[in-house]
């Protein structure tokens, strides 16, 4: 009997006995548990290496290990085995014949496992499988030819009715390049896949790498989930029909919720081997970005790429990735420009979303959401102002640098459920909740104190960045994000502080404080001055008014019981002309005057030193040094009654005049 070749395939040794697929029949179904040993009990010495024996070998420190393991041969060609490719790889689960080569990568052993066929994680139950009668039921054209692309792929595989399976529907939806991509509906199977938490990489990365004049490349990965094969138990699971027929996949479909997790994964070794031979790049699932200081540099760093990534198994689609160096690149739907070091929207995108906004604001401010509401609805209030927003500053606002400059102030901000507190430097702020805000979530309250502070502390600054910090991660977390979905309220906040910054062209940067690290805006938000809230009723300051004349500005008040339009404010308000009346000139102004008990003197020698005009609320206290001025300087004075409703602190205590 002749003898076959460690390195000749089977199906080269004897093609018409054992037949032309026989490599693609092994590892799809007897040789996923051995394929799985075999690669986790590989030795990771590279050949022609020999490991010292455990007598021999001088421990070494942590550091020194883990230098060790990031040593790398110096040439891909004598690391890497040649696979040979004259025998017909699918591109479904075609990771699996390049699987020893992954073992350079020092790839762990789930890795491992995966290579030789993915097994869904499902919760403590699996779901149930069952056999399914014959499905006669006719399917678009074009899922048809998408079926048959797949099983030219080796993605799927067709399986006889006899087998139990979770059957799931099958649709196609479109592409931007007109073509369609099949779907397959695993939403009720994903109930049941226990999912892991992890982090992909993104643009912020990019702001981290990328220095002013470099170079950049981008790769993009064909067919990247059907490359991981799927081992058989778990292929059932991922079954569907079509035209009689029953089919199931053989490699990772993109519609399972645990697949960006398992190739995030996978390719994170890829990453990590190129990193270390200093090759700067980001990979967010099958998109690569590329990042070099010159021409020559990111060229030969793009070879070895390509080269590793031949030797691996994985496809470039060469079509869609750009490899001709440029400093001005489209990632991950942001341009990317190096000469300035700036994200751009790209014009196209720009246009787009300007027409659409504008078209919807257009059409009768209607929409019809189909398979949810039979009828039309009006567009939300807030919807509105928010496509307004896109028609009229959209396309400014379409171009942000990478790094925003040094924050020239920092506020600190803190809430409570009976008021807020800002600090910045040695200015510190705070005060009560109106009725109104007391109904808000502690997170829009947390917000709105944000806000508060950032009107007291950097309401006069302009084109300059501004630090806030707070102990609410959700706050910190929609500041920075500029908006979220989860609480209609916190965005409604976040709306405006963000157009507040926008009007003064202020970057506002969110950064979380400890509560402990945040203890005089939460005294602040927690402690009051209530002699500053004491106000007048309303109806009884306008009767005042009728009676001598309306002020043109309060001299003693707070956003929340200024009696005139203009006022000063004892401590830094949002609103207020400015802080601390007696800092301000009187001469020749009209206003209205309901100070601290302690002020009232003060108020009356200022006014007269100054010839200004004053409606003073004061107590009837003739026993005070500041009396006998009122008695001289005062005009028709005019004495309240004695009633609950005339006179109220912020929390509604009778204060008797």
């Amino acid at each position: 009997m002749p003898t076959r070749s460690a390195d000749k395939p089977w199906n080269e040794f004897a093609p018409a006995l054992i037949g032309s697929r026989l490599s693609t029949e092994v590892v799809d179904k007897t040789q996923c548990q051995k394929l799985t040993a075999a690669l986790v009990k590989e030795k990771k010495t590279f050949k022609g290496e020999r490991s010292p024996s455990s007598k021999t070998r001088k421990p070494v420190k942590r550091s020194e290990t883990r230098a060790m393991r990031y040593a790398l041969p110096g040439s891909l060609s004598t690391s890497f085995s040649q696979i040979d490719e004259r025998q017909d790889i699918p591109v479904g689960g075609r990771l699996a014949y390049f699987a020893r080569n992954w073992l350079v990568l020092e790839i762990d052993k789930w890795a491992a496992s995966v290579l030789a066929g993915y097994k869904i994680p499902f919760h403590s139950k699996c779901p149930p499988l069952a056999q399914r009668e014959v499905n006669q039921g006719s399917s678009h054209p074009l899922l048809l030819g998408e079926i048959k692309k797949m099983l030219e792929k080796g993605a799927i595989e067709e399986i006889p009715w006899s087998e139990k399976v979770w059957l799931s529907s099958m649709f196609c939806i479109p592409k931007k390049d007109g073509s369609v991509r099949p779907i397959i509906n695993l939403k009720p199977l994903n109930k049941f896949v226990a999912l892991e938490h992890f982090k992909m990489e993104s643009l912020t990365l990019v702001k981290d790498l990328v220095e002013t004049g470099d170079y950049l490349v981008k790769i993009d990965m064909k067919e990247a989930y059907f490359s991981v094969p799927v081992c058989p138990g778990s292929r059932n699971y991922l079954s569907f029909c079509a035209e009689g027929r029953l089919y199931r996949f053989k490699a990772l479909p993109f519609d399972l919720s645990s697949a960006p997790y398992v190739y995030t994964r996978l390719i994170k070794p890829v990453a990590g081997y190129l990193r270390k031979q200093g090759i700067r790049l980001v990979v967010y699932l099958d998109d690569w970005l590329f990042i070099g200081k010159s021409i020559d540099e990111l060229k030969t760093h793009l070879s070895v790429a390509l080269k590793l990534f031949h030797h691996l198994g994985l496809l470039a689609n060469r079509d869609k990735s750009h490899l001709t160096p440029t400093q001005h690149l489209e990632f991950l739907g942001l341009e990317i420009d190096t000469s300035n070091l700036s994200f751009l929207v790209p014009p196209r995108k720009a246009v787009q979303i300007e027409s659409e906004a504008s078209a919807l604001l257009d059409s009768s401010k209607e929409v019809l959401l189909r398979r949810v509401y039979d009828r039309c609805e009006p567009l939300p209030t807030a919807c509105c102002a928010d496509l307004r927003w896109f028609t009229e500053h959209f396309r400014s606002q379409a171009t942000k640098p990478f790094f925003v400059s040094q924050p020239i102030i920092t506020v600190c901000s803190d809430a409570s459920n009976e008021g807020w507190g800002a600090v910045s430097g040695e200015r510190r702020t705070g005060g009560r909740w109106s009725l109104e805000e007391r109904s808000l979530h502690i997170n829009a309250k947390e917000m709105l104190a944000c806000l508060l502070g950032l009107q007291c502390f950097a309401g006069h600054l302009h084109n300059e960045t501004v630090r806030v910090e707070m102990d609410n991660t959700s706050a910190v977390w929609y500041i920075n994000k500029l908006g979220g979905v989860r609480s209609q309220s916190l965005n409604a906040v976040t709306r405006k502080v963000l157009l507040w910054a926008e009007e003064r062209s202020l970057s506002v940067v969110a950064c979380y404080r400890p509560g402990s690290q945040n203890t005089k805006a939460d005294r602040l938000s927690r402690e009051f001055k209530d002699s500053s809230e004491f106000s007048l009723d309303p109806i009884v300051v306008k009767s005042l008014f009728i009676r001598w004349g309306t002020p043109t500005i309060d001299l003693f008040a707070s956003r929340n019981n200024a009696k005139c339009r203009t006022y000063f404010s004892i401590l830094p308000d949002p609103h207020c002309q400015a802080v601390d009346a007696f800092k301000q000139p009187w001469s020749g102004i009209f206003a209205y005057a309901f100070p601290p008990f302690n002020l009232v003197g003060r108020t009356i020698r200022k006014a007269l030193r100054e010839h200004a005009r004053l409606i003073l609320v004061c107590p009837r206290w003739p026993t005070q040094a500041w009396w006998p001025l009122v008695q001289r300087y005062g005009r028709n004075p005019l004495t309240l009654p004695r009633s609950p409703s005339f006179c109220l602190g912020q929390e509604a205590n009778l204060i008797r005049v």
